[in-house]
């Protein structure tokens, strides 16, 4: 599954716009606890992304010496134009 343009970085905003939120005081304790639920809910989508990210640059990274086709493809068979070494 590859991430969407601007997913992690816009988790990441609503991220730091909740702890900036946090930290103000303002809140009230039943929304400061939804704010930090919601907070808890957006790192741990941030931590997803960012293995998932970690996963494909090992994929493609790996010192091999070929391309594990069902890796890079997730298993489907329906890997195109990938380079091989020789």
């Amino acid at each position: 599954m590859f991430m969407e343009e601007g997913d992690f970085e816009q988790t990441l905003i609503q991220l730091e716009t909740l702890v900036t939120s946090l930290e103000d005081g303002r809140l009230s304790l039943e929304d400061s606890i939804s704010s930090f639920e919601k907070g808890m809910a957006l790192l741990r989508r941030a931590e997803t992304l960012l293995k998932e990210a970690q996963q494909r640059i090992e994929i493609w990274s790996a010192d091999t010496d070929g391309v594990d086709a069902a890796r890079m493809d997730g298993g489907t068979g329906a890997s195109s134009a990938l380079f091989v070494q020789e």
